[in-house]
């Protein structure tokens, strides 16, 4: 074991196979996130990721609130406010990858667009 940690060969495998390990996980954002909507899903945990914009004017605020509020409580759906303004990359790409599954098994499980119907509630309101 000791002559391995001696030799360049060893150590440049190392090297690459971490270097490949890092670059595979940053761009594997997005199918991570379809993963873990569908392993969430599995389990009863029923949620939608939302980040960025400029902050909300009152009224925009509130009717925020309000959808929140109606997709909890007629749905069991929570809205996981995940970044503000400024949103990395890999964060968007992994929220928007399991906003993508979450979205269209909720879709698919209640049947019509919950997220429309309960725009449109907390719009009205």
């Amino acid at each position: 074991m000791h002559s391995l940690l001696k030799s360049r060969r060893v150590w440049v495998v190392l090297a690459v196979v971490s270097l490949m390990l890092v670059v595979g996980w940053y761009t594997s954002a997005s199918p991570r996130g379809m993963l873990m909507a569908r392993i969430d899903h599995a389990r009863g945990h029923y949620e939608v990721k939302t980040y960025g914009g400029p902050p909300p004017t009152p009224d925009e605020a509130e009717m925020y609130t309000e959808y929140a509020r109606l997709l909890r409580e007629r749905y069991g759906v929570e809205l996981n406010d995940v970044a503000q303004c400024v949103v990395a990359e890999e964060l968007a790409r992994y929220a928007n990858g399991y906003n993508a599954v979450s979205r269209r098994l909720l879709i698919e499980k209640y049947g019509r667009d919950i997220f429309k119907e309960c725009a449109a509630s907390a719009q009205r309101r």
